[in-house]
């Protein structure tokens, strides 16, 4: 997902994961994949447009650790209510350091109404 995109799901849909691939600039400034080979944790977080949170510090997984993707799975609730919020992903390294993705502004993300309203 590039920074343009919006994560678009129904409202009480767990599914699709929201998957986030990561990248650095090489050499060069060729974007290669993002190593989580040191990444001892990860959660992920959500607010809407009022800055209420929504999902706290819940824990997301590494899908591919040689190639940078980490996924959060939806929960039951967390899709509950139609809008507009904002996603980060925390990562923790096994040396306690800590790195928030993006590094600017936040997932775009958009929950819908679903037709049979339940």
């Amino acid at each position: 997902m590039n920074k343009a995109q919006i994560f678009k799901i129904k409202r009480n849909d767990t599914l699709p994961a929201l998957q986030l691939n990561i990248k650095e600039r090489g050499d060069l400034g060729q974007k290669t994949s993002y190593s989580l080979n040191d990444v001892s944790s990860i959660t992920f977080s959500m607010k809407d447009d009022c800055d209420n949170l929504k999902v706290y510090a819940q824990s997301a997984q590494t899908i591919c650790s040689s190639g940078g993707t980490i996924q959060y799975n939806w929960q039951s609730g967390d899709t509950d209510t139609s809008g507009k919020y904002q996603g980060e992903f925390k990562l923790v390294y096994s040396d306690g350091e800590i790195m928030s993705l993006p590094q600017i502004g936040g997932i775009s993300i958009e929950i819908f109404d679903d037709i049979n309203n339940f």
